[in-house]
Order: structure tokens, then sequence, then C-alpha cells
């Protein structure tokens, strides 16, 4: 079957994204934030596209990990003491992130480049 060079041209750079793509993520990072006392184990974060945040809920109490800034809106339910949510930041921007039940005393600035 005959295909146009427009369609061909699609097909290519297609398969060459696929073969691309598992390189992409190579050099992503795991970074961990500990909460403990009623605060985030640092204040601020530095990380780049596609790392990935573990938030350790190392408190005695529940939290609610969510940020509601522009285009980094998220919510990872409710965390238990010793819970883990993991998080994965594919968009550059600052972040605050927040605990639903300590939103004036905890907050946590990322900065996704």
């Amino acid at each position: 079957m005959l295909l146009p060079n427009c369609l061909k041209s699609i097909l290519c750079a297609g398969v060459l994204a696929l073969s691309v793509a598992p390189f992409q993520g190579a050099s992503a990072a795991v970074h961990t934030i500990t909460i403990e006392g009623l605060k985030f184990s640092r204040d601020s974060l530095h990380i780049k596209r596609g790392d990935t945040v573990r938030f350790q809920n190392s408190d005695s109490a529940k939290h609610a990990i969510y940020s509601l800034s522009p285009g980094q809106v998220f919510s990872l339910g409710i965390q238990k003491p010793g819970d883990v949510a993991v998080m994965t930041f594919d968009h550059p921007g600052a972040i605050d992130v927040r605990s639903a039940a300590y939103f004036e005393q905890m907050s946590l600035k990322i900065t996704c480049q």
C-alpha cells in the first residue's frame, strides 16, 4: 500500500518519538519530603520535570496533601500516619503544597524546571 509523503513523515516521526521516549525519563529523580511535627521536612524544593516527590507521613496526625497552584492542581487524598503519597511533576512552574487540616502552618514551595 502506498502512503502519501505527509503520512510517511508522520509515521516516521511517531516511530522516532517512541524509540527516544524511554530515554527521556532516565534522569528523573525521586525526592522524599517527610511530614513530622505538623510540618514538612523542608520549606522549599527544586526539581526537574519528570521528578517524583514522595510525601512520607511520619506524623501522629492524618494529612491531606494538595496544591491549588495554576497548572499544578492536585490532591493526594488522606494520608494516615506511616502512609506514603507519591506525585510526579511534569509541568514547569511554582507549586505551593499544603496540608488541608494544617493549611496555615504547613507550606512547601516546589519549583519545577
